[in-house]
């Protein structure tokens, strides 16, 4: 019984992730922002670097392979304020990522569709040091990695114009010293919002 209900119930998370997956073979380039919030070593005042909130900016284009599943490439630029305070300045730190990601439309809804989306790829994180006509600006020696996971909610995807609320968590590692701290723990939440267009699909219609 219980492998019949549970076949039963992945039968259903297919068909409604179909009915209103987008289109295969079609393109969908992306624009977003969003906010976000460091995590763990990156946002600890002993063992990282104070890290706060900040935003971030990002623009990708994926490929649609098959109904519901995407593959692309992304850059993203983030940028996050800091409680950390040195005699060369009042310090933020900012970085881009550039990388590749996956993405599958997994239950649809009656106007639209819960996705999952995974991916990675390289960034070099830098620290600005602010003073009043004197800020000064540090990138790392060597770039690192990331990765991210996330979930998000989108409008119809069977439309050219489609829009996305998207959360996830990022990790990252590359080395960097800051005075007498170092820390290669890079990690945040982000969630924002992102206006894609799509090279299939049907106009929506009218609102009056």
């Amino acid at each position: 019984m219980r492998t019949v209900l549970t076949t039963l119930i992945l039968v259903l998370i297919v068909t409604c992730a179909v009915s209103s997956a987008q289109e295969g073979g079609a393109f969908v380039g992306s624009l977003g922002f969003g906010l976000t919030a460091a995590q763990s070593d990156f946002a600890s005042s002993t063992t990282g670097f104070s890290g706060g909130s900040g935003f971030g900016m990002e623009a990708d284009l994926q490929f649609y392979l098959w109904r519901g599943f995407s593959i692309g490439g992304l850059v993203n630029y983030m940028r996050f304020g800091s409680s950390y305070q040195s005699d060369r300045g009042r310090l933020s730190f900012n970085f881009s990522q550039l990388g590749g990601f996956a993405k599958m439309n997994f239950i649809g809804l009656s106007n639209g569709v819960i996705y999952l989306t995974g991916g990675g790829g390289t960034f070099t994180p830098s620290a600005h040091y602010y003073i009043p006509d004197n800020s000064i600006d540090e990138a790392a020696t060597e770039s690192g990695y990331f990765g991210y996971g996330g979930i998000g909610l989108s409008s119809r995807t069977a439309f050219r114009m489609i829009y996305e609320f998207e959360i996830r968590y990022n990790y990252a590692r590359a080395d960097y010293p800051l005075d007498s701290l170092s820390s290669n723990v890079w990690d945040f939440i982000y969630a924002g919002v992102k206006l894609s267009f799509a090279s299939k699909g049907k106009e929506a219609p009218p609102r009056y």
